[in-house]
């Protein structure tokens, strides 16, 4: 009895599933830290400040510290709340997530967080999926290479355009725009954050990723199913050693029909 040799673990899935994994933290590092805009210390802006009673007042005012703008988040360049409020009682946090639209940048900014947490999403599925690559070539009757593109693909698209868009955030009240003047797709006085610089890495990372997938199923594909050149011998008829006459009709040759007498007279 031959027993069937254990395939084990598949060395290219292994790597595959590696790369996946450290792009998806990235990106999970990159939503979560505002540092995707520096505003730098020492720039005047005009603040919405509340007094005792409520009421807000636009002052301008220098930044103290060094802040940030992100996608859902941002971090005041000052060191106290008593530029944006009179009122002492009210606890000033520096970082904190986007309260209102106006400040996610309006319809905009909704739309860049929808696409880049739908690229978020296809992106653990195809973390999940690359997990099964490590022992399987396979998934529901389909390359898991293929699979793996496809999700990887879609992760790039998603990702990148909620990351353009985001670009368009930057005007009326948003954090960009009160803190660095900025405008759509103009940062001014504001620095690119590393947070950023991770994004690029992780756009980079998919798309090269997605290639080398692209590579290996075409690789894996033509391994499965090679075609076959025409040869000299193409037009050859073999013939099978348990149907020897195929061109009889296997009915005729189970009724015992000698149908094939001159073939096997020109044999």
């Amino acid at each position: 009895m031959i027993q069937k040799k254990d395939p084990g673990i598949n060395p290219v899935g292994s790597v595959i599933c590696f790369v996946v994994y450290v792009i998806l933290c990235g990106q999970i590092i990159t939503l979560i830290e505002s540092q995707w805009l520096i505003v730098p210390a020492g720039l005047q802006s005009t603040v919405n400040r509340f007094d005792v009673d409520g009421h807000i007042v636009q002052v301008k005012s220098n930044s103290t510290a060094v802040g940030s703008c992100g996608l859902v988040g941002m971090c005041y360049p000052f060191h106290t709340g008593s530029i944006l409020t009179k009122d002492s009682a009210v606890k000033f946090e520096k970082c904190r997530l986007y309260n209102t639209k106006v400040e996610l940048g309006g319809q905009a900014g909704l739309i860049a967080i929808s696409l880049y947490g739908v690229g978020l999403g296809f992106l653990t599925l195809a973390w999940i999926i690359s997990i099964c690559s490590c022992c399987s070539d396979t998934i529901c009757g389909k390359n898991i290479f293929l699979v793996l593109t496809h999700f990887v693909t879609l992760a790039f698209v998603m990702v990148g355009s909620g990351s353009v868009t985001w670009m368009f955030t930057w005007h009326d009240e948003s954090c960009a725009s009160v803190y660095c003047n900025a405008t759509p797709l103009f940062k001014n006085d504001c620095l690119f954050g590393w947070s950023l610089w991770v994004l690029s890495s992780v756009l980079v990372a998919l798309f090269a990723t997605m290639i080398a997938l692209c590579a290996m199923t075409k690789r894996h594909l033509s391994t499965v199913n090679p075609m076959q050149a025409p040869g000299p011998h193409s037009l050859t008829r073999t013939r099978n050693p348990q149907n020897p006459y195929p061109s009889c009709g296997a009915a005729r040759q189970q009724h015992g029909l000698h149908v094939c007498d001159g073939i096997e007279r020109g044999r």
